[in-house]
């Protein structure tokens, strides 16, 4: 009905007036679309906000503003406007103040009370690369001409002007931090409020802790200083801020009564300080996170700063998210602080620098955080976990969890990690498990591996070194993805993997990986691709990397249980011409093949031969055999003869050389 609200709006002001009373009628008789909601209620001073503003705020917002905007006679229709939005004005940078009224006399003469809320895409950018006089919030200020009201950061403070207040945050750091705020028209006077505030960098934060004197005009009489402009801060976020800094802001924020949520993100003990200044702790939300950027780095703590958060966790009811590195924590200090994270509330947790005597305390607690979707925890370096240490962190679990991801690394568990898996039936959502530099043994892996039996890609990469076991799993709506990280392909994890690929039914994508040219003998071979012995469903397969000259044909036989396979990868596998005439013997029992790739594999003129192969596969896009193995003028041969049997076919044949010192 937009588009005929604003033709109706714009017919006459008897029609325009139906319109606006049918949108009062539709806030009243929908709460989710009252805007006032969203505000504090400046007269009552109750808890504020009640809710934040939700996309169908936006969308009604929008619907009246845009209405409006085609009325004629603006003044006269203004109050019966805010009468749609309950008072309350969003101002965005597409719908700007000049399109609801001509001048600010306008909103002084009618002598209602209202409100004008500045988020999202009006939020200024505390960045000097934008010029502050472009933002949403400073071109509105101007038009109210309130640029020269004289906000307090606490009610004792001196004050300055908000255009001084919002320059001195445009300035001086390329970091982004960002405000929402209000401007509350009430009684003839303006005031200024930040509801939301999120600092990123130290100079922006100063702002708030320094005290400065701005003289006032002798025209602001209808401007009000009394109150603190953070009177009504509901939301603190403080990303990376120094421990002076996270000092000084406890300062600020003692008397900040309706703070209802606090984000803190990086950083060290100092937390504390500011924590212990939240006013109404049992009221307020708390997050401690990582920064995306770098999601390993929580918030540092010793042992006096552990202690000190453990006696601070319990006044907070609602504990969203802890994210510490307790590396340097002692073992005392460390199971204190462990013992207070009971809350319920809490959906993500993070620890690192775990030792192994704390995972009894832990896994008391685990089973009975019933809101936990995110669980992390690394172990310090060369920790080893028992198995009944294990089983005290994992074996408690009696009910399912709503978590879906979960990452252990950093401790040896090798043969012990039975507890955690078979804990995993209680996790029916899990979208991402990831297990690194455990030291996982072949019982292990093939465990995990039936854990998982209907994936969709499986893929293995082998790595030279110590302690390089992985497993990392995900899953999305319509795939399953397994990749598993092993030193080596050895016999005994050739051979799991052999009786496990036949049964994985689901299977669409396989692939073998080594960087390193390992050498794979015929038994391996043999172990891994022997056992197949009915259709499975694969599309893909790729096997790379290993020394594997003469002793392929295992996988080759394998591929008559592949018949809708369209992608064959076998780059780099040192294969000879015994191999290749095995593959090209083979090309009958993938008829769709769409994609091969034989790159870097010294076949010298032998590659030849595949043309005749290659001309009969009907379905056959693409194939690749750049590299350094082959000659220039045996892969234009190929290129020129297959391209005028197949001229639609797109062939990748160029050769790299590479000098030699």
């Amino acid at each position: 009905m937009k588009n005929v609200f604003q033709f109706v709006c714009g017919l006459s002001d008897e029609g325009a007036m139906k319109i606006l009373q049918c949108l009062k009628s539709l806030r009243i008789s929908d709460p989710n679309l009252d805007l006032s909601k969203t505000v504090p209620d400046v007269e009552t001073e109750s808890d504020v906000p009640l809710c934040d503003v939700t996309n169908r705020h936006v969308s009604f917002s929008n619907l009246v503003h845009d209405s409006f905007r085609e009325v004629q006679s603006k003044a006269e229709l203004l109050s019966h406007f805010l009468d749609c939005t309950g008072g309350v004005i969003l101002v965005t940078r597409d719908r700007p103040l000049s399109e609801l009224m001509p001048n600010v006399n306008v909103l002084i003469k009618l002598a209602r009370n209202c409100v004008f809320s500045f988020i999202d895409e009006s939020r200024i950018s505390l960045s000097r690369k934008k010029c502050v006089e472009d933002s949403v919030l400073y071109k509105s200020l101007e038009f109210l001409n309130c640029l020269k009201t004289p906000p307090r950061v606490t009610e004792s403070s001196d004050v300055l002007t908000v255009e001084d207040f919002v320059t001195k945050l445009s300035l001086e750091s390329p970091n982004y931090s960002s405000l929402d705020s209000i401007l509350c028209f009430r009684n003839g006077q303006f005031q200024f409020h930040i509801t939301k505030l999120s600092l990123r960098c130290d100079y922006h934060a100063s702002v708030f802790m320094e005290s400065t004197t701005i003289s006032i005009p002798s025209n602001a009489a209808h401007l009000c200083s009394e109150q603190s402009c953070l009177k009504f801060l509901s939301s603190l976020s403080c990303h990376g801020l120094s421990s002076q800094t996270m000092k000084g802001l406890g300062a600020v924020i003692t008397n900040c009564k309706h703070l209802s949520r606090i984000e803190v993100e990086r950083g060290d003990d100092s937390m504390c300080d500011l924590l212990e200044q939240v006013r109404n702790p049992s009221k307020c939300s708390l997050a401690i996170e990582s920064s995306s950027i770098l999601p390993d780095n929580g918030v540092h703590l010793t042992s006096v700063g552990a202690e000190q958060l453990a006696s601070l966790l319990p006044r907070f009811n609602n504990v969203i998210a802890l994210n510490l590195d307790l590396r340097d924590c002692s073992p005392a200090a460390l199971d204190t602080l462990v013992a207070s994270m009971t809350h319920k509330t809490l959906e993500r947790l993070t620890l690192s620098g775990m030792t192994p005597s704390v995972t009894k305390v832990l896994g008391q607690s685990l089973p009975e955080m019933s809101s936990l979707q995110e669980l992390v925890l690394t172990g310090c370096v060369g920790g080893i976990l028992q198995a009944e240490e294990m089983e005290a962190l994992f074996g408690r679990f009696n009910k399912t969890m709503p978590l879906n991801e979960l990452t252990f690394s950093g401790f040896n568990v090798r043969g012990c990690l039975a507890p955690l898996i078979e804990s995993l039936p209680f996790f029916p959502n899990l979208r991402k498990l990831h297990l690194e530099k455990l030291n996982i043994d072949e019982h292990d892996q093939c465990s995990l591996l039936k854990s998982f039996g209907s994936l969709t890609k499986l893929e293995m990469h082998t790595h030279r070194g110590t302690c390089r076991d992985s497993f990392h799993y995900y899953t999305s709506k319509d795939y399953k993805t397994l990749q598993l990280g092993v030193i080596s392909l050895t016999p005994a994890v050739a051979a799991m993997l052999g009786r496990l690929l036949p049964e994985m039914s689901s299977l669409q994508e396989l692939e073998l990986t080594d960087f390193y040219g390992s050498i794979l003998q015929f038994e391996e071979m043999e172990a891994l691709f022997g056992g197949f012995n009915k259709t499975v469903l694969l599309y893909e397969l790729i096997f790379a990397g290993f020394s594997v000259k003469s002793r392929l044909a295992p996988l080759f036989r394998s591929l008559r249980f592949f018949p809708n396979l369209l992608r064959l990868e076998l780059y780099d596998l040192n294969m000879d011409e015994h191999d290749l005439r095995g593959l090209l013997e083979s090309f009958h029992f993938i008829p769709n093949l769409q994609k091969l790739d034989l790159s870097d594999n010294p076949l010298d003129h032998t590659v030849r031969s595949i043309v005749p192969h290659v001309i009969n596969l009907k379905h056959l896009r693409r194939i690749l055999l750049h590299g350094t193995t082959h000659s220039q003028d045996d892969v234009n041969y190929v290129r020129d003869t297959v391209q005028q049997a197949l001229p639609e076919l797109e062939i990748t044949t160029y050769v790299v050389s590479v000098p030699i010192p």
